[in-house]
This record gives structure tokens, sequence and C-alpha cells, in this order.
């Protein structure tokens, strides 16, 4: 009997196929969208159906702050997707659903899925809001879940919303001191930091960090984060011996509670080649670049939107090297994926867009360079502001493109509207300030106007005086331009 109901079955698995109705696909069968969509539409199962799948694969994905896990269980996001969109549509009065989805959601998130994963992690949030209100700790992790995304996704001012709601209730709630709260300071810390606000992200990044020192210790992973997020604001304000103390002290904690082997410690190889990068030591630049890269691509796979910054970083170090033919592909390789995984509207895609079109001006491609320097800085003002320091790059790029074309009427408002918005943002003794010094500098003595390029010059040598090495390149050339413009003056 169980052979004849077995023959009967593949006979009937058989006239599917042949009818169109089942789809063969390798060892096994996929009902055609029309059959999917019918029982889809007309036989709903009950929750209880299939109460066991969703707390398994909850389980499989508890630690949804774990990208390794993430990666782990890529195999199998076709099933999780499954049981997600069947879950999400059905059961907003279950909050087994709502912890699966935002399980789910920020697992793919971590495979940077994201416009999925946003779907998924507001659907979790909507069902904490109505069956746990607006200060149960599983929304407050809700509210963070999404903000980090949007985050990501250069959407600042829905992750600052989300962030400071979480924040509000942790304070209300734990109390200013708990360690819960610093996780909330420091994630708007970080925030801010991207935003170029950093007046108010440092005090926030301070307190996480002496809460989790005092609580934690400092050789704990969280206690990494808040000096990751201390070296950055410190890089980008140009206080570098204070980032690098603080990138070591994160490197030494990844290495030696995670490994070599990942995410977190490869992003702090490239964050402490950026470093080396911005004072000139570009022998020690290399290599950290790229075992950063080798162990992203080792973990994520050559597509993941983490990966792109490497590739656009180690690109801009061999262009500075002037191996334009190394430099391209990279430079390429992250624009396209920016373009796929972030969109084309989003500030890292105008990062590429203006890193790209610095090749391609030092590469004699004019056209495709004003267009892409454009393009850049016209996405950064709309998604950034007019006064984010990378609004002021962009401005200075695009201002000495004009110089070298000769346009310097073009040139000049963009060289004084990126000094306006570093002077206001970063300080007149920032290194980017003394950049914007030493542009405008170079542009007045080609118009033969020495005296204000003579100012300019010595505001630009006295800063980098105090910021840079004594032996970088910016500022040996500084000293032999103010020491030729005076020359010129006394002649």
């Amino acid at each position: 009997m169980v052979c004849e109901d077995k023959e009967r079955l593949q006979d009937f698995v058989i006239e599917l196929v042949d009818n169109g109705w089942l789809i063969k696909s390798n060892k096994s069968y996929k009902f055609h969208q029309i059959l999917k969509e019918f029982v889809f539409d007309n036989y709903l199962p009950l929750f209880e159906e299939v109460e066991i799948q969703v707390d398994y694969f909850s389980g499989l994905v508890e630690d949804s702050g774990d990208i390794l896990l993430a990666v782990e269980n890529r195999d199998n996001i076709v099933y999780l997707e499954s049981l997600a969109r069947i879950s999400s549509k059905f059961w907003i009065d279950n909050e087994k659903v709502g912890t699966f989805l935002s399980n789910f959601g920020n697992t793919i998130y971590f495979l940077g899925i994201y416009k999925r994963a946003e779907y998924f992690l507001s659907k979790a949030l909507t069902i904490r809001l109505k069956l746990l209100g607006r200060n149960h700790p599983y929304t407050v992790t809700s509210y963070t879940n999404l903000a980090t995304l949007y985050e990501s996704r250069g959407r600042y001012k829905r992750a600052e919303v989300l962030y400071c709601r979480a924040l509000e209730v942790k304070e209300k709630i734990l109390g200013k001191e708990h360690i819960y709260t610093a996780t909330s300071y420091n994630n708007l810390g970080e925030l801010y930091s991207l935003k170029g606000e950093y007046d108010k992200a440092e005090p926030l990044l301070f307190k996480a960090l002496n809460i989790r020192e005092k609580i934690l210790g400092e050789k704990h992973l969280d206690t990494a984060l808040s000096y990751n997020g201390l070296a950055e604001i410190y890089r980008l304000i140009g206080e570098y011996h204070r980032a690098k103390e603080f990138y070591e002290k994160t490197l030494t904690i990844y290495q030696n509670i995670l490994g070599e082997k990942h995410p977190y410690t490869a992003t702090s190889y490239n964050n402490l080649a950026l470093l080396y990068y911005a004072i000139g030591e570009y022998t020690q630049t290399e290599p950290l670049f790229i075992k950063a890269l080798d162990i992203k691509k080792s973990l994520l796979g050559e597509e993941h939107s983490d990966i792109a910054p490497l590739y656009n970083n180690l690109a801009s170090l061999y262009k500075l090297q002037g191996d334009y033919p190394k430099a391209e592909p990279l430079y390429q390789k992250a624009l396209k994926i920016r373009e796929e995984v972030l969109g084309r509207e989003h500030p890292s895609t105008a990062i590429s867009y203006n890193s790209l079109a610095g090749l391609y001006e030092s590469m004699g491609k004019v056209q495709d360079a004003e267009t892409l320097y454009q393009k850049a800085l016209r996405i950064n003002e709309k998604s950034l502001g007019e006064k984010h320091p990378n609004t002021a790059f962009f401005c200075s790029n695009l201002a000495s493109f004009y110089r070298s074309m000769g346009e310097n009427e073009k040139a000049k408002p963009f060289y004084l509207k990126a000094l306006k918005i570093r002077e206001e943002v970063l300080g007149r003794e920032h290194p980017d300030t003394a950049t914007s010094y030493n542009n405008l500098a170079i542009f007045y003595n080609g118009e033969k106007d020495f005296e204000s390029a003579y100012r300019y010059m010595k505001k630009a040598v006295d800063v980098w005086s105090i910021v840079l090495p004594e032996n970088h390149p910016d500022l040996l050339e500084a000293k032999e331009g103010l020491d030729s413009i005076k020359k010129t003056i006394i002649i």
C-alpha cells in the first residue's frame, strides 16, 4: 500500500510538472507563482501550525547582533524569508512573531539586504508598540535596531529620532548610569560624529566610555566600541595622537577576544590605516588596508556593503602613489556596490563619485571628472546639509578642478565656501581647515595677489606645524611655498 501511494504521488508530481504547476529545481520542486498565490490567499495556516518553526528559527538567529552568525545563516535566508513574510502578514497580535521578525531583520541587515531588513524591523516595531507599549525593553530594542539601519542608509534624521526615543526610555527606567543606557549614549554619539556634529558627539561617547569602564572594565568588547568611536572623532578633528591611542586600544581588545579573522578586527585595521594615511605614513597604510580587505572578503563576500569603503580607501592610496591602473577598478567596485546596495543618493555613494572624479581628473578625463564632482556635491548637500565636513571637502575638490582648468572665477566661490564650512564646523586649527588656507594661498598666488597668498599660506603652515609630523609632505611643501611667496613680495 505504501509503495502504491508512493507511485501515485510520483505520477501526480509528474502530471503537475507536465502541466506547468510545478517547476523542477535541482533535486526539489517549486510551486508555479499562480499556484503559490492561490494557496497563500485561500489556505492560510494557523499560527499553531507554524509556531514550532517560528520558535526554531528565532533561536537560530537569536543573537542577531553577531555578524558572523548572520553569515553562517546565509543559506537559511530563503526559508527564514518565507516564514517572515507569512508571519508579518497574519499574526500581528503575537509577540513571538515580533521577536522572530526583529531577529530576522537584524540578520539580513548584517548581510547587507537593507530594504528587506527595514520592512521586517518596521513590522517588529509595530507589533511591539501595539502589544507591549512604548516603554517596554523589547520596543526599545526595536527603536535601536531600526535607527541603526536608518543610520547605515544615510537617513540620519530618522535615526536620531529613534535613538533619542530609546535613550529617553532607558534614562527614565534604568537610570543614567546603567550599562544599557551607555549603549544609547554611544549610538547617539556615533550618529552625531557621522553628521559632523563633533561637539555633540564627544561628550556622549565619553559618557558611554566612563560607564563601560566602570562596570565592564577596560578590556570588554563594548568598551572597545567606545574607544573606537572616540578615535574616529579625534582622527576627523585632527587630534592624531589621541586617535592613535584609542585605535590601538580597540585593536588590542578585538585581537585578544575575537581573533584576527573577525569583521571588527578588520575594521580596526582599516581605521588605523586611515590614521596613517592622514599623517602621511603611507608605507604602514597599504598592508593594513589589504589585511582589512582580505579578512572582510573572506567572511562577507565581495559584494557586501562593508567591502565598498575598503576598496575605496585602497584605491585612494594607489591614486596618491600615481598607480592609476590599480586604483580605477577598485574605485569602480566600490561604486558598483554602493549604487546597488545603498542607492545613488546615499552619502557614501557620493564619496565614490567624488573619488572617481579625482582619479579621472588626474587621468585627463575632465568632462567625466566635472560631472562626478558636481553629482557628489549635490547628493551630499541634499543628504547631509550645506555645513557638513564632506560638503566642504567636495566644494574644495570642485574648486581645485576648476582652478586646474584655468576657470578661476568658478573656483573661487567654492574655495571660500569650503573654508567657511571648515572654520565654522571644524575650527581654525583643524588640518582640513589648513588645507583650505593652503588652497586659497595657491589660488591667490596664481592671481598675483601675493599678500593674500602669503597670509593664507602662513595660516596653513601654522596649523600643520601643530597637527602634522614635521616630515609630512603637505607641511614641507607649504613651507617651501611660504618662502617662495615671501621672496616674491620682497622682490
